[in-house]
Parts: structure tokens; C-alpha cells; sequence
């Protein structure tokens, strides 16, 4: 930052109750721990804008035409200009917190709300098309907020004589995420695909990250269905050759023709809510743990199906899901017909590559034994444990793609499943 922005003031404060303590909660013996807490505070974070962002940049590598004979010349060029007023993210959170332990502390209970108010979020904001420069600029773009709940219970359900023991975690989170203003003139792009086009847009209203695109409306069965809708193509430099198998876009302003005034917020990678359950029981030198998290409500942009079924209008490869293609009028109302050139656009961003992503997977399962020291003692060592384990043993899901488990961008392009993975081991201690 420059000179004047290059140090904040970070302030905050916390307070709690541990009400337990007092005499007119001593007497309930069913309680066992109960503490109020909460807490204001300020954080600042330069991270998002990188080293020396406010300058402007100067591209080296220009070449241009000189003269009636044209010479190419090399020469220099702005690339992306200045934003002295660039600044620390600044982040004001409140939350209120609640500690609870009932029965001897074998249920416990953390609950903790908060609400996070981001006057001046950074992001790279495209430039004016009057610039003279192409990269984006980092800026104190973006006003949001986020309020949400995490809620973690921890129980022992069994402790014996026997030696069986039994205890269960869960952590439970959700929140509600939005872009309450923004301090640029108007809505701008995030992430594109490869050929410049929005995937993810900017505004007042929506989520962080929100997808933006066209609606598809299932496909056109027949000649007639062409001849009455909106013209899909309008503008488009392949021309208006709709016909029966292509997608049908809705036409939203209602002008009788499909543009980028149609395209609307088509989707959120921001889940409903998140959650985790871990269980662990133990008997004798046996003991069995798994951890299932999983994922409800968030939505992912399956880019890679662009490429994989990018086939249908070309001469490439195609994944076998373009088996069910159309072929006819009532063969598929999902997957359009196959014909060269995409003269209808059907890879153009929309809602046809919305998936839901919400998914349930068992992260790890460890099976274990850990021999008696009795029977160690006869050969000096002090510990001796066998295991087996998974991990991504199992995923439940309605999402086509390798992996839900994505991130918080929640836009597949490729990215690297996690591998499902099976171990064996001894731990040996002497």
C-alpha cells in the first residue's frame, strides 16, 4: 500500500460469563459447565491484493507497425493502471458464544453466532474499456456480510466396565453470505472461461462467487417449437440455425430474442450448510473410527462437461454421456443433438452445466488393535498397534463430475479428484 495505508489499527475486545460458577446453578446437578462469552473485534488483511498492487504495471514485450512499409518495432505499454486508494480488507465481526456441559460434562456444547460486516473487500476489478489497459486492478471492490452459525457437540454415549467406550462428535455450520453494495460503478466479472466469458459476476444482492449465465429450458423437440420461440442466436456470428435437439434459452427481458440481457445469477457454490460426524469405539485393544462430513445445498458449475461433451460439435472426444444424446423429438430433453460448428451456442454459459453438489462421504475409516502389554513385556516392547484404514472410502451424490468436494469456488475445471485410498500398518514402540 502506499505511503499513509501501510499500517492499521486492529482492535478488539472479548468478555464471558461462566455461569456454572454461581450458586443458583451449583445446586442443578445436571449441569455441569454453562459459560456465556462474546466478543467485537477488527481484522485487517492485505494478503488478497499482493506485493506492491497499487502501482501501475508497463508490458515490455509490445510490438507495433511503423511506417508505409509497415516495420515491426518493439515498444512498451500500460497493462494496468494505478490505485493509489488500495487499502486493507477490513473485517468488523461480532459473535456470542454459548459453552455447555450436562451430565458430568458427557454431552458438551459449543454454539457460537456471529455476524461479519466487510465494508472494503478486495477483488480484481476489470478496467474501463477506455483505459488503454486489459489487466485487471485490485480494489476495495466489494461491501458484504456474513452471518452464520457453528455448532460442534461432543458426547461420550458409553463408558463401561467392560471396557466399551463410545464417543461422538458432530460439527454443524451454516451461514448466510451477500454483497450488500459495491464501491465501483457498476457489476463486474470474475472467473471466465478460456475464451473470455463470464462464469461468476459481482452485485448488489447476490453471494460471493455467484455463477451468471443463461437459463436453458430443456431442449427443442420439434420444427415448430424452433418457429415460435425467441431467436437463440441473435447477434451471434454462426448465424440462427436453431433447430430441434439445440437447447432452448428463456428469454427473460421478453424482446423475443435471446442476448446477454438475458443472462441472469444462475447459481451459488455457497452451500446451505456444512457438517461433520466423527465416531470412535473402543473395546479392549480394539478400536474402530470413522468421520463422514458432508456438504447440502451448494451448487457447482461443471465446466469440464464444456470439454466433454464439446465432442458433439466437433471432431473431438466426448465422454459417454452424449450416448443419450437427441436423436429425435422425444429421445433426450438433457442432452442436445450432435452437429458441427454449435450453431446454436449450446456451450455457452448457463444453467445446463449447474449441478447440484451437495454430497455425504465417509473421509476415513481406521480400523486398529493394540496388543496387551502383558504379552509385549516378553519381547521388550512397549507398544505394538495394527491397522487398517480408508480414506474416501464412499461418496454419496447426484454430482457427474469426479469430485464434489471442490472448494469454495465451486467450479470444476479440471481439478484432481481426491483418491479413495486404502492403508495398512504396524506402529511399533520400544
Amino acid at each position: 500500500f502506499v505511503t499513509g495505508r501501510k499500517y492499521g489499527f486492529f482492535p478488539g475486545a472479548s468478555i464471558g460469563w461462566r455461569i456454572s460458577e454461581e450458586s443458583f446453578i451449583k445446586d442443578i446437578p445436571v449441569i455441569s459447565n454453562l459459560k456465556v462469552r462474546g466478543g467485537y473485534g477488527k481484522v485487517g488483511n492485505p494478503l488478497n491484493a499482493g506485493r506492491f498492487a497499487y502501482l501501475a504495471t508497463i508490458n515490455t514485450g509490445i510490438t507495433y507497425p511503423f511506417g508505409g512499409s509497415p516495420v515491426v518495432l518493439s515498444g512498451a505499454a500500460p497493462t494496468r493502471g494505478q490505485n493509489t486508494d488500495l487499502s486493507w480488507e477490513n473485517n468488523y465481526q461480532a459473535n456470542i458464544g454459548v459453552d455447555l456441559g450436562l451430565f458430568q460434562n458427557r454431552i458438551e456444547v459449543t454454539v457460537d453466532v456471529y455476524d461479519r460486516r466487510s465494508p472494503n473487500l478486495l477483488a480484481n476489478v476489470p478496467p474501463s474499456y477506455v483505459s488503454g489497459t486489459y489487466e485487471s486492478v485490485p480494489t476495495n471492490a466489494i461491501s458484504a456480510y456474513n452471518r452464520g452459525l457453528d455448532l460442534a457437540i461432543n458426547t461420550r454415549n458409553l463408558v463401561s466396565a467392560t471396557g466399551v467406550n463410545w464417543t461422538t462428535s458432530l460439527t454443524f455450520s451454516t451461514f448466510k453470505n451477500r454483497i450488500s453494495d459495491l464501491n465501483v460503478a457498476q457489476p463486474f466479472n470474475g472467473v471466465t472461461t478460456r475464451t473470455g466469458t463470464p462464469i461468476v459476476r459481482y452485485d448488489a444482492g447476490q453471494p460471493f462467487g455467484a455463477f451468471y449465465g443463461y437459463v436453458a429450458d430443456g431442449l427443442f423437440q420439434t420444427p415448430e417449437e424452433v418457429s415460435k420461440a425467441p431467436k437463440q442466436t441473435v447477434g451471434a456470428t454462426t448465424g440462427t440455425s436453431t433447430a430441434p435437439g439445440d437447447i432452448r434459452f428463456k428469454d427473460l427481458n421478453g424482446d423475443g430474442q435471446i442476448t446477454d440481457k438475458d443472462r441472469t445469477f444462475i447459481g451459488s457454490p455457497i452451500p446451505a450448510f456444512t457438517y461433520g460426524i466423527n465416531n470412535t469405539v473402543s473395546w479392549k485393544g480394539f478400536d474402530l473410527n470413522m468421520f463422514i462430513q458432508g456438504s447440502q445445498g451448494n451448487d457447482v458449475y461443471n465446466l469440464n462437461r464444456v470439454y466433454t461433451e464439446g465432442g458433439l460439435y466437433s471432431n473431438g472426444n466426448s465422454s459417454t454421456r452424449v450416448l443419450g444424446r437427441w436423436t429425435g423429438p422425444g429421445t433426450s430433453n438433457d442432452v442436445p443433438r450432435a452437429v458441427a460448428g454449435d450453431p446454436n451456442l449450446n456451450l455457452r454459459v448457463s444453467s445446463y452445466f449447474i449441478e447440484d453438489g451437495s454430497y455425504l462421504r465417509i473421509k476415513l475409516l481406521t480400523l486398529g488393535y493394540n496388543f496387551p502389554k502383558t504379552l509385549l513385556n516378553r519381547f521388550a516392547g512397549q507398544t505394538l498397534r495394527v491397522y487398517v484404514s480408508s480414506q474416501n472410502l464412499l461418496t454419496l451424490t447426484k454430482y457427474t463430475g469426479f469430485d464434489p468436494e471442490l472448494g469454495s469456488a465451486g467450479i470444476d475445471r479440471g481439478i484432481y479428484p481426491q483418491s479413495r485410498v486404502f492403508l495398512a500398518g504396524v506402529n511399533i514402540g520400544f
